[in-house]
């Protein structure tokens, strides 16, 4: 399934290149298309695929526990050394009282807007559909084990 979604997603990526420089509104929906792709793969994976996966729940089933934003945060940076961004998205998705799968969905379309910005801002200098298929194969899938990081990183 990871190969079939990689190559429908780079597919787009290939598609939102060919509008790069002529239709901005055409690049950026394929674009769109392409992150949501591989964000839904995200969604659909079961919870205990991933090393950090039950610590990425237990973060995210904390929130009901904690009684505001800022003990939230607190608590996250003081017990587990957790930056507070990470764990500003994490206490929003969380208080929205929506499922940990849309905690993955959101995450991963974060980290393929920066890695599709990245990207783009690249394209005189690298093909954008190979530099998609080369996040695709190597850091895609990471991401299911260091999550908080790969949106660093991203």
């Amino acid at each position: 399934i990871y190969y079939f979604t990689f190559i429908i997603s780079s597919l787009f990526i290939y598609i939102a290149s060919l509008f790069e420089k002529k239709n901005k509104f055409l690049m950026s929906f394929f674009v769109a298309v392409s992150i949501i792709i591989l964000a839904l793969l995200a969604f659909l994976r079961d919870t205990s695929i991933g090393t950090d996966t039950l610590n990425y729940n237990n973060y995210y089933y904390y929130v009901q526990s904690s009684k505001n934003l800022i003990i939230y945060c607190k608590s996250m940076h003081d017990l587990f050394g957790i930056e507070y961004g990470f764990s500003f998205l994490n206490y929003i998705i969380g208080i929205l009282n929506i499922s940990v799968h849309s905690f993955y969905f959101i995450c991963e379309c974060i980290i393929g807007i920066n890695v599709s910005l990245s990207i783009f801002s690249l394209s005189k200098k690298i093909n954008v559909t190979l530099g998609w298929m080369t996040y695709c194969c190597i850091f895609y899938t990471l991401s299911f084990n260091i999550l908080r990081q790969s949106l660093a990183l991203s």
